[in-house]
Parts: C-alpha cells; sequence; structure tokens
C-alpha cells in the first residue's frame, strides 16, 4: 500500500472521522494528554489512494515525546457485520510522535462503507 501515497501539496489537519479515531484509541493509553497534544497540531502530509483511509502525519518536533515501546501501541478493530471484511485502524508512534493512521480493511479492498468507530474495539499494546 505504501507504493500508493499520495504527498498532499498543502499539509492538512485531521478531518472529523481521524481525529474521532485517534481519540477514542488514545484514551486507553497512559499519559495519552501528550498524545492529544500532538493530535492537535498533526498535520496530514500524505493520504493512500488504494482504497484504504490511511494518512502519514506529521507533528513539530518540539512537542513532547511519547515514550512508549512499540510502534504500534493501540490498534481498534471496526466490525461491519454481515460478509463484510473487519477494518483495522492502527496509530504510529515513531521517536515519540504521531506519524500514520492506518485505516485499512482485514481483506485489503477498499473501504466503501460507512465506519462507526463506536463499535470499535480497542487494543492496547504496550
Amino acid at each position: 500500500m505504501s507504493n500508493l501515497k499520495r504527498r498532499l501539496e498543502q499539509p492538512r489537519g485531521l478531518n472529523r472521522f481521524e481525529k474521532s479515531s485517534i481519540i477514542k484509541m488514545i484514551k486507553h493509553l497512559p499519559d495519552n494528554d501528550i498524545l492529544t497534544t500532538q493530535i492537535n497540531q498533526a498535520r496530514v502530509v500524505s493520504v493512500c489512494d488504494c482504497g484504504c483511509k490511511t494518512v502519514d502525519l506529521r507533528v513539530p518536533f518540539n512537542l513532547d515525546k511519547y515514550i512508549c515501546n512499540r510502534r504500534v501501541p493501540v490498534e481498534m478493530v471496526v466490525e461491519l457485520g454481515g460478509d463484510l471484511s473487519p477494518i483495522l485502524f492502527q496509530l504510529h508512534v515513531v521517536d515519540g510522535y504521531l506519524n500514520e493512521l492506518e485505516i485499512l480493511k482485514l481483506d485489503s479492498t477498499p473501504i466503501c462503507e460507512e465506519i462507526d468507530i463506536s463499535k470499535g474495539a480497542v487494543e492496547v499494546r504496550i
């Protein structure tokens, strides 16, 4: 999927769906105030064009670092029901900073459905 990423000419802020998804995941992490500060200043610098909803993020390096021992400290799975494949959300933290919000269907097909994150099951991985 990474070969289908398109760099944005003008970085943008997180949209409501992206921000809500991250907030839902990080509320389960210790010291989540550091990541909350990063979310508020995060910029989307590239998007994937494969049909997933993955975005690459950049935050100012003068913000406090989030210290964790895993690149993906938290993830969430949303079941769509029926024969539809679940959707996986993974929050990537690199060198203490938000780096990527990966959102993809587990069968690698494009995401065309509405995603109700209130049904998401969050798993802390640290």
